[in-house]
């Protein structure tokens, strides 16, 4: 192999490296972007996500609502909720039918 060629087959694999670079390049911008518009869309659909309004109904016959510190009697009634406000984990809960309503 000549001199000559060795230098265009350096200069081949010299312009194919770059290439690959470039676009490993482009890429790693392009997942870069995803990944943060991602991240940004799920915590807006998270915010977004509410409760207020559902109707909800209890899972267990021993549940708990709370006005305060205290707790409301609610005589193991299953009842349908509409649930009217929230604040942080906990749901204020109005009965359908009746004036039971707290917070669970």
């Amino acid at each position: 192999m000549s001199a000559w060629s060795q230098a265009l087959e350096k200069r081949a694999s010299e312009m194919e490296r770059r290439r690959v670079m470039h676009w490993l390049w482009k890429a790693g911008w392009v997942l870069l972007v995803t990944m943060i518009l991602g991240s940004v869309t799920s915590r807006t659909a998270e915010a977004e996500e509410t409760w207020v309004g559902k109707k909800v109904i209890q899972k267990y016959s021993d549940f708990e609502l709370r006005v305060g510190t205290k707790v409301i009697d609610r005589k193991r009634l299953i009842e349908i909720y509409t649930v009217e406000r929230e604040n942080d984990s906990w749901i204020w809960l109005r009965a359908e039918h009746g004036e039971l309503n707290g917070w669970a």
